[in-house]
């Protein structure tokens, strides 16, 4: 009978952070404090728990050492934006890729996932880079509710990806393992996904296809050299699959990446000649109203040095630690930040640090209801209903992988539920739970893996976080302008000049602004959701069993 009570107070939390998210339009962050004082107060009247303000003190500091990297990233990236170092480098892709869109797409997807990569939050990469490159990506044709997916993917494989994952930070908490060797997982993990999502996401398919687009020379290029590049990963992997000797512990890893990049390989080849691109090459000139276009001659590529010194800091981090010793993220970032002050523009130190402050209050105060939530888990003894379940499923009589395929299933529906509510929460109740129940793997693998389907949630109802601030950046992006009426009445003969230069479409008529709202960000990011989980569960399958220890 005790289990059902536990999950009472689980269900009974739950409603309470629907209700008042949904309902009473609360933020996410105060709706799972609430909840939490619900699950310690109906403990206390039916269980006989202790009911003591030492709990809730306790748990709002669970995630204390996260706050702090989000709060001194959230400033440094502050500090790129106010010195013009974002912006710097937004034009000068631009300008480098003006005529390779395809390229350009793929650029500005690591351009978004990069704040996610140092600050460990999604919402740093929508607020940030999102923003900035949200109005040049419309400029190209893209659908709003595709530019708005492929920002969220963004920004949610940037929050996955190293150095820097808050996740797989909380799970190592639970099941006591150390911070390292997550690197290149995560790389596997989630550059072939990003690679994939822009492929998806900016192409077209039949009515959807404007005619006004075609495959023109530059884009049958660019997209001959992609898939070039691809190709030539692919044939590595499989010469070394092929020159490795049987008994080599990461052939079957070799295997797996090789079918990955081959994958990879034809799904750029399909996408060109099945499908018409929606990218279409940039005038400069028309991208004046969003970009500061002389900010590269305004500006000295020094700009860019505390981008700089944080890589280089994060690099001798990881190959010299006896030298330049641990100084932690928090320090790192606040040492990069330093130089921004100085560098670019004039920049007022006190008001780009509140800034900063001020634009990490929402993932602060998610992280401190997180940490009371999993502190009333805790404490009601809900948490521990969910880790004997989990570590009590049953196997089956397959061999080889196939024998957790329960707990596969519970991954899969799980697991990406609960991120609804919090990634970090899905993480921490759920992820420490299942690396421990697949107790035969790698724990460093199904640890990556495990945060990669939790944060397949941000898409997902109740807070849907990353989709639900990608429709808010795209609605504020600045609309594709039609054509003025006053070139509609020009002169017969100045148009036929014009014709005889260059295509030019025929006017388009101003359409009445769009709201885009967050579920149709997950429907347009419906099949790269399914692909990404799909592709995490068979890298826990396959790829933690054979990695090199």
């Amino acid at each position: 009978m005790i289990w059902e009570i536990e999950l009472l107070y689980f269900a009974a939390m739950i409603v309470t952070f629907v209700v008042l998210l949904l309902v009473a339009k609360m933020p996410s962050g105060l709706a799972l404090m609430c909840s939490a004082v619900v699950g310690i107060t109906l403990g206390a009247i039916f269980s006989g728990t202790e009911w003591n303000l030492r709990h809730l003190i306790e748990g709002s500091f669970g995630y204390f050492d996260t706050i702090l990297v989000i709060i001194t990233a959230m400033i440094f990236i502050a500090g790129l934006k106010a010195s013009g170092a974002i912006e710097y480098i937004s034009v000068f892709l631009v300008k480098i890729f003006k005529k390779a869109p395809t390229v350009l797409l793929l650029v500005f997807m690591l351009l978004v996932m990069l704040p996610g990569m140092i600050t460990g939050s999604s919402l740093a990469a929508i607020v940030s880079c999102g923003a900035i490159v949200a109005p040049i990506m419309i400029k190209m044709g893209i659908p709003k509710k595709k530019v708005g997916a492929i920002i969220a993917f963004g920004a949610v494989l940037g929050m996955i990806a190293p150095p820097i994952n808050v996740p797989v930070m909380v799970i190592c908490d639970v099941v006591d393992i150390p911070y390292s060797g997550f690197t290149a997982p995560l790389i596997c993990l989630t550059f072939p996904l990003a690679i994939f999502v822009v492929l998806w996401l900016s192409r077209g398919f039949g009515k959807e296809a404007p005619k006004r687009i075609g495959m023109n020379k530059n884009t049958l290029i660019e997209n001959i050299v992609l898939s070039s590049i691809l190709l030539l990963v692919s044939l590595t992997f499989l010469i070394l699959y092929l020159s490795s000797p049987k008994e080599a512990s990461n052939k079957k890893l070799l295997l797996v990446l090789f079918i990955l990049f081959t994958a990879l390989v034809i799904g750029s080849i399909l996408a060109v000649w099945l499908r018409k691109p929606y990218c279409e090459e940039i005038i400069v000139e028309e991208l004046a109203d969003s970009l500061n276009l002389e900010i590269t001659s305004e500006l000295k590529p020094y700009v860019l040095a505390p981008l700089f010194i944080i890589i280089i800091l994060f690099v001798l981090q990881s190959v010299l630690p006896r030298s330049v010793g641990l100084l932690g993220s928090p320090l790192l970032f606040v040492i990069a930040f330093i130089p921004s002050l100085f560098v670019g523009r004039k920049v007022n130190a006190f008001k780009v640090v509140s800034d900063g402050i001020a634009k990490s209050i929402s993932a602060m105060a998610l992280l401190i209801g997180v940490g009371m939530f999993v502190e009333a888990l805790t404490l009601t003894g809900a948490r521990g209903y969910f880790v004997i379940n989990a570590l009590s499923l049953p196997m089956t009589s397959m061999a080889n992988q196939w024998r957790y395929l329960w707990q596969y299933i519970s991954i899969a529906i799980a697991v990406p539920i609960f991120g609804g509510i919090s990634a970090f929460g899905s993480a921490s109740i759920l992820g420490g739970p299942f690396v421990m129940a697949l107790i035969g793997y790698n724990e460093i693998i199904v640890s990556s893996a495990l945060s990669l389907v939790a944060a397949i949630g941000e898409f997902l109802p109740p807070t849907a976080m990353s989709a639900t601030f990608a429709a808010k950046t795209v609605n504020e992006a600045l609309d594709v302008k039609a054509l003025p009426d006053e070139t509609i009445k020009e002169d017969s003969e100045e148009l036929d000049i014009k014709l005889s230069r260059e295509e030019v479409s025929q006017p388009e008529v101003s359409q009445p602004k769009e709201e885009i709202k967050y579920i149709h960000i997950t429907k347009t990011a419906l099949v790269p959701l399914i692909v990404t989980l799909a592709y995490a569960l068979l890298f826990i399958m396959f790829v933690a069993v054979h990695w090199p220890e």
